[in-house]
C-alpha cells in the first residue's frame, strides 16, 4: 500500500481529518516566512512516507475546500530572525496574504550572541506587519531538539537556549490577536529521533508529514479568530 506507514502513523491526519477540521475554510493567498524549517527543503526520503514538504501538505489540504489557494514560500536556509525581517516581510505583505505562516528564530539561538529579547522584538514586527496587512498569522515553534544528537557547538546552544526562544514566542502570540500558535515544542515526536535528517535538526518526510498535522489542527482556532473580528 502506497505511503502505508504514513496512513498508519497517529501524529498523521487522514485527508478525511483534515477536511473535517478545514471545512469552510476560505483562505486564498498564503505565505510562509522563515529559516530553512520554513523552506522545508526536503531531506532523507522514508519508505512508507510520502515525500511533499509541510508548506505543500497545508496547501493541499486548503485546496480542496478552494481550489484556487496560491502558495508564496519565502523561507531561506540559515536566516536569523533580523534577516527574515529585511528580506521576507516586504514581498511577504506585497503578496497581499489572508494566511501567514512563521517560522524563525532557530538560527538566533545557534549563533554566538542570542538576545531573547531582541529576537522578540523581531518576530514581533514581523507578526505586526502580516497582521496589519490583513493576514491571520500562524506562529509555529521549533520542535525541541536539544535531546537528539545534533553536534557542537550547536547541540548544547540548543539545550541552552531554546527553552528562552520558545518562550518568547509563546508570549508573542498570546500578545498579538491576530496570531496563532502551533506550539511544536511541546510535541511528543520532537523527542523522536526517527523524525529529524542525518544533521538532527531538519526533519525528514516523516517530520514533515508531522508538522502539516499540527499545523492543520490549529487553522479552525485561526478562522474563528478571523470570523470573531469580522
Amino acid at each position: 500500500m502506497q505511503y502505508d506507514l504514513e496512513k498508519s502513523d497517529p501524529d498523521i491526519l487522514t485527508s478525511e481529518k483534515e477536511d473535517e477540521l478545514l471545512r469552510g475554510a476560505d483562505w486564498g493567498r498564503v505565505v510562509v516566512v522563515g529559516d530553512s524549517l520554513a523552506e522545508a527543503t526536503l531531506v532523507d526520503p522514508v519508505q512508507g512516507y510520502e515525500r511533499l514538504s509541510w508548506p505543500d501538505r497545508v496547501v493541499r489540504a486548503l485546496r480542496r475546500q478552494r481550489t484556487d489557494v496560491e502558495l508564496l514560500n519565502l523561507g531561506k536556509r540559515d536566516l536569523t530572525s533580523a534577516q527574515v525581517a529585511d528580506e521576507q516581510v516586504a514581498p511577504a505583505v506585497d503578496f497581499g496574504p489572508d494566511l501567514s505562516f512563521v517560522l524563525c528564530g532557530g538560527n538566533d539561538v545557534l549563533g554566538s550572541g542570542f538576545d531573547p529579547k531582541r529576537t522578540k522584538e523581531t518576530v514581533g514586527g514581523i507578526l505586526s506587519a502580516l497582521a496589519g496587512a490583513g493576514s491571520d498569522v500562524v506562529l509555529i515553534t521549533t520542535f525541541d531538539t536539544g535531546p537528539l544528537p545534533v553536534p557542537e557547538p550547536f547541540r548544547s546552544r540548543l539545550i541552552e537556549r531554546m527553552p528562552a526562544l520558545h518562550g518568547v514566542l509563546k508570549e508573542l502570540a498570546a500578545e498579538h490577536e491576530r496570531v496563532t500558535l502551533v506550539d511544536l515544542s511541546s510535541h511528543p515526536r520532537g523527542r523522536d529521533q526517527g523524525i529529524f535528517g542525518a544533521d538532527g535538526i531538519h526533519t525528514n518526510d516523516i517530520g514533515q508529514a508531522v508538522i502539516a498535522s499540527a499545523v492543520v489542527s490549529v487553522l479552525p482556532e485561526a478562522g474563528r479568530s478571523a470570523h470573531t473580528r469580522s
